[in-house]
């Protein structure tokens, strides 16, 4: 059994994937929000999603994960190794255009590739990858302060005078 810190272990590995997917994605998201992703970018933030989803797969069959939990990526499986033909404006004198090939996966959405990965956090949150956070301790008991501050803000200043112990 692999030993927790070793690089063979389980979450290291898992939290090395989301980390390098995070970076992946900030890139992608400020090429994208100036209006065009590179096809360098586009093509890394698919590998990203490909070694994130390997790396989560072996783990499908945990009763804490939904079956419907892991998100499709057969849209990015059936096109890998295959090629799409793009017409192209031309650099010879009197040609319009032409035709070129490029990888099949750059025509992916942008929108579904971050899903992919949005999807692929809760799947990783569910299994007890995600980030630690305090568990929030439920409060639903109103004091006399909260009602005042409640009433004040509202503008009634009436009810406020009429509370008890005013």
């Amino acid at each position: 059994m692999a030993n927790e810190g070793a690089p063979d272990d389980p979450t290291r590995l898992v939290h090395k994937v989301q980390k390098d997917v995070l970076m992946t994605r900030w890139q992608f998201l400020n090429e994208y929000m100036h209006g065009s992703v590179s096809t360098a970018t586009r093509r890394e933030l698919v590998q990203a999603i490909l070694r994130y989803h390997s790396i989560l797969a072996p783990l499908k069959s945990n009763p804490v994960v939904d079956d419907d939990a892991y998100p499709d990526i057969s849209p990015i499986k059936t096109r890998l190794g295959e090629r799409v033909t793009q017409l192209v404006p031309s650099q010879r004198l009197g040609v319009k255009e032409t035709t070129t090939t490029r990888p099949a996966i750059d025509e992916l959405p942008a929108a579904y590739l971050i899903d992919v990965i949005d999807d692929l956090d809760e799947v990783a949150n569910m299994l007890g990858f995600g980030p630690t956070t305090a568990e929030a301790v439920p409060n639903d008991e109103a004091t006399h302060e909260d009602l005042k501050a409640l009433l004040t803000a509202r503008g009634q200043t009436e009810a406020v005078e009429n509370l008890p112990g005013e």
